[in-house]
């Protein structure tokens, strides 16, 4: 073994030999760690709720519109609902969004949301069965009677079921809902009680104050009577 110039050892000879056997025992006795994994910093948010003014379709895919949104649940299912201020979001397809559409904004990129409507809801329209009425407060609990895609705000009963389309018992799903223009629900809770209309799940100033600006409208209500006359 010799030194050479660099102030390094050179190894020659049977030295080499000895050295390359030394190490590929010690590499066989103590295994190599894992190769260090890439850690992403960045952990994308999702959050489930409506537009609150209209989202346009976009001219360019390189000019996303953009319009807010309003939060309701996050990606785990907590209620936020008293998520104060909207967020924006934007949207890089030819399709519009109407002020009111149900969906999820994706945080494709830190603090960029983008927004893509639930695939089973076009609009969140429901038909309803009046449960229990106040006529003063212009307000409603309502029975689900049919819908399409998730029901926002929705919640169960104790002791309320009905079938399904499978003939299965389940719970049936009930939500709060207003009359803001103030013309459907003005009549005694004995009348309103068991009546059909509809709603829609709307974003506006509400016509009292203690109605939220985010929930459900009643949209249509059936008469008290209604009777089918034969011609």
């Amino acid at each position: 073994m010799s030194i050479d110039p660099k102030g390094q050892y050179k190894l020659t000879g049977a030295a080499v030999i000895k050295t390359a056997n030394a190490v590929r025992e010690y590499e066989s006795r103590n295994s190599k760690p894992p190769l260090p994994r890439h850690v992403n910093a960045f952990v994308p948010r999702e959050f489930e709720g409506v537009l609150a003014a209209d989202l346009d379709a976009a001219d360019d895919v390189d000019t996303p519109a953009s319009a807010t949104f309003q939060i309701q649940k996050g990606a785990e299912g907590q209620n936020l609902a008293n998520w104060v201020e909207p967020v924006k979001c934007y949207n890089r397809t030819q399709v519009g969004y109407a002020s009111g559409t149900y969906g999820t904004i994706r945080e494709l990129y830190p603090q960029i949301f983008y927004f893509f409507p639930l695939s089973s809801s076009t609009g969140n329209t429901i038909r309803f069965q009046i449960y229990e009425a106040d006529c003063e407060g212009r307000s409603i609990v309502a029975r689900v009677k049919s819908s399409r895609g998730a029901v926002p705000e929705a919640y169960t009963i104790d002791g309320e079921t009905e079938l399904n389309e499978l003939g299965e018992t389940v719970a049936s799903q009930f939500v709060p809902a207003y009359d803001k223009v103030g013309c459907y629900l003005n009549e005694s809770n004995i009348n309103l009680v068991g009546r059909y209309g509809y709603a829609t799940y709307l974003y506006g100033s509400p016509k009292y104050n203690y109605q939220p600006w985010l929930g459900w409208e009643v949209t249509a209500l059936c008469e008290q009577q209604t009777e089918c006359e034969a011609l």
